[in-house]
């Protein structure tokens, strides 16, 4: 498969889990116990700048997720410190189902390890609603390199975890 055959199929995948994921989310929002939820906008906050790849999956998720709630819904970017600013904004809102976080394993995960006194606790202090999706990784080399072909690579690995 080529590069952008590929990446088409990827782009599409990725829609259609978004989409999904935006349907399933308007269901699963708490209520707060009122049936008229919601009531008014929702925001969706992006502990990361606009344009990365949080900030797109929030904004593809935005539109069929306004339209099914019959609210519009906001995407605030609120970054710095790797993603605690916009969370710690989430963790000290009211749990009403109004403020909502687009984290990543960078916001949810790695602060922990990265930051010793955070102002929210990952774990206690948010509900998780859906995985909206995944993102691809790939391993890459130098073109010179890369003509020496995975095999090189494999077997480097494999003798460095022997040796452990």
């Amino acid at each position: 498969m080529s590069a952008t055959n590929l990446s088409g199929t990827l782009c599409a995948s990725a829609t259609r889990r978004v989409v999904l994921a935006a349907a399933i989310v308007s269901l699963l929002i708490p209520s707060a116990a009122k049936a008229d939820y919601p009531e008014r906008p929702i925001t969706v906050v992006v502990p990361f700048a606009a344009g990365g790849p949080t900030d797109l999956i929030a904004r593809l998720m935005a539109e069929p997720m306004s339209r099914m709630l019959g609210q519009q819904v906001i995407i605030e970017n609120a970054v710095g410190a790797g993603g605690t600013v916009g969370a710690t904004r989430v963790a000290r809102s009211q749990p009403d189902g109004y403020v909502l976080l687009m984290g990543n394993l960078g916001s949810q995960v790695a602060t922990v390890g990265l930051y010793p006194k955070l102002a929210y606790d990952p774990q206690s202090d948010f509900e998780p609603i859906i995985n909206t999706g995944g993102t691809p990784m790939i391993v890459a080399a130098k073109e010179r390199f890369a003509g020496q072909g995975f095999s090189r690579v494999r077997r480097l690995l494999e003798t460095e975890c022997r040796q452990k």
